[in-house]
């Protein structure tokens, strides 16, 4: 049985969600894109939506901004991450050196996948805002599903959506159906209009970043309108595991999901990473 643990709801205010790989996520995090705060980071922008940057290996999700004519040079991280760009053009590369020949346009809505250790290097041509997340402890997801991941990189007009109930289209970007409460894990869901998910816990800390549209999110048990919060696209929320929670549209909305946390221990063939 799972069971619930005290909660903070954090609006407009950017808190940790995890400090020790061994923890799970402590706060909700619900942040529209006036209430995220970005920082300089060198010659970009950088907002740390949920995690914290300075414990390498725990779940983390950064949103940056680079300028025009940027490039970032050929580079491997120590984890798994995925990206979303969200507005402008990145040109994206795979390899130990920076290739142009090889550089992937991916306009807004694309995702891409980076494999701890894998060499990759981006360019832009106007100003790119994307948003980079490291999946799971370590990168390893899943302990028992050691799967090695591959570079990957998809535009949002190459995504084959599939009927996903009456109301909903979905992708999965990463993952598997079948086993979709394991980190690592990301789909897409595109819900039509007057959608409504009825109030539900998940078994694991999961993320949310509405794409379009927009989408209403309560916390709770029991279904409340007037709990309802409007995020619109560029929002971001965190949810731990465990917390019940519900949503509806009032037009088309598209919401990209990702475990990126620790699943509860009573999961089959999950565990979180020690």
């Amino acid at each position: 049985m799972q069971i619930a643990r005290s909660v903070s709801l954090v609006i407009g205010v950017l808190a940790p969600l995890a400090s020790h790989a061994a923890v799970a996520a402590e706060q909700i995090i619900m942040l529209a894109p006036n209430e995220i705060k970005w920082e300089k980071f060198g010659s970009w922008q950088r907002a740390i939506l949920a995690g914290d940057a300075a414990t390498p290996g725990c779940p983390l999700t950064v949103r940056h901004k680079l300028p025009a004519r940027a490039r970032v040079p050929e580079h491997a991280a120590g984890q798994d991450r995925i990206y979303t760009v969200l507005a402008g053009t990145l040109a994206v590369g795979f390899g130990k050196q920076s290739d142009r020949a090889q550089l992937k346009s991916m306009p807004p809505g694309s995702f891409f996948i980076s494999p701890a250790h894998a060499g990759t290097y981006q360019t832009t041509a106007e100003e790119v805002t994307y948003q980079e997340s490291v999946i799971g402890p370590g990168g390893n997801g899943c302990a028992k599903l050691k799967t090695a991941l591959k570079p990957y990189m998809i535009t949002a007009k190459d995504m084959l959506w599939q009927p996903y109930g009456l109301t909903t289209m979905r992708i999965i970007l990463l993952g598997d159906a079948n086993r979709f409460h394991c980190p690592p894990y990301t789909d897409r869901l595109k819900w039509a209009p007057g959608t409504r998910v009825p109030e539900h816990p998940d078994h694991e800390d999961r993320t949310y970043t509405v794409l379009s549209g927009t989408l209403y999110v309560g916390i709770g048990e029991k279904w409340d309108d007037k709990a309802l919060r409007r995020m619109p696209a560029g929002s971001f929320i965190a949810i731990p595991a465990g917390l019940s929670r519900y949503f509806k549209t009032d037009a088309e909305t598209v919401v990209q999901t990702s475990v990126t946390g620790f699943p509860s221990k009573d999961v089959d063939d999950c565990e979180a990473a020690e």
